[in-house]
């Protein structure tokens, strides 16, 4: 019976393996990708990890760093069309939501201490929970509010963060629906709101541990000034309109607690 030979990964170097243009340099000139004409090995993906995450005109870090270097900025080059050298929009919301639910992950114990310390300040409150839940009230209270702000952080903060902001500040400017569509707000919102969980995620690895009373108010802080600048940098100053973007956050916050607060109350009246 004849072998058949193993079919090579390689197709000619002269055409991009990803969509088949023809590449006469490094890097495809159709959708960017750069032209193998090895198999892969460990060592190039070894090779890859850094120059995607760690480059300091590429990739995540290099979007990361932008992001406080001039905020609003990334979204508007990315709408512009310049692209290949950030991380996409809905990714690093993502990686912002990763960061936080690694740092509540570590965290847990001290919120949860921290939790059932405030609820136990809180006699009369304290009691009512523990008419309907029992002497456990103070436990179950702050394992499922955690539980609500991991999800806030993932889905929720998706629905009721990021869409609503986007929507509010698109809709509530004439001249910000002039500037951009729909979509392209929304991008500018996933940005932002993606740097604002990750700033505050790897802020909270310090402050929930040692100054967990601060921590809830300079996340608000930086919430509202970041977010405000942030508006600033992705409109130009004859697009602009600060009170468009201060009710747009203002809305959009409010909106976020109240679900948080909605959806603690729902998983409050499960756990009975």
């Amino acid at each position: 019976m004849n072998s058949i030979a193993p079919t090579s990964l390689e197709s000619s170097p002269q055409h991009c393996k990803n969509c088949g243009d023809v590449v006469t340099k490094t890097f495809c000139p159709d959708c960017g990708q750069r032209n193998r004409a090895e198999r892969l090995s460990l060592k190039a993906i070894l090779v890859d990890i850094p120059s995607q995450w760690l480059s300091l005109d590429k990739g995540f870090f290099y979007t990361f760093l932008l992001q406080f270097k001039a905020p609003g900025q990334v979204a508007r080059r990315y709408v512009q069309g310049e692209r290949i050298k950030f991380t996409s929009p809905l990714t690093y919301y993502l990686i912002g939501a990763a960061v936080q639910l690694l740092m509540l992950f570590f965290s847990a114990e001290q919120l949860k201490s921290e939790l059932i310390s405030k609820l136990s300040s809180s006699t009369e409150q304290l009691a009512q929970l523990q008419q309907i839940y029992g002497d456990n009230a103070a436990n179950i209270y702050a394992d499922v509010y955690i539980s609500v702000i991991n999800q806030g952080y993932t889905y929720l903060g998706f629905v009721f963060l990021c869409l609503p902001f986007a929507f509010m500040v698109w809709a509530f400017s004439r001249r910000h629906r002039a500037a951009y569509n729909g979509a392209e707000t929304l991008i500018f919102s996933f940005y932002t709101m993606g740097h604002f969980v990750m700033t505050t995620g790897l802020m909270g690895f310090i402050t929930v541990r040692y100054f967990y009373t601060y921590h809830a108010p300079l996340s608000l802080v930086f919430y509202l000034v970041y977010c405000l600048i942030s508006t600033r940098g992705f409109y130009t100053k004859q697009q602009h309109s600060v009170i468009a973007s201060i009710l747009a956050l203002v809305f959009a916050f409010v909106l976020f607690m109240v679900t948080l607060l909605i959806a603690t109350s729902i998983a409050m009246k499960s756990a009975i």
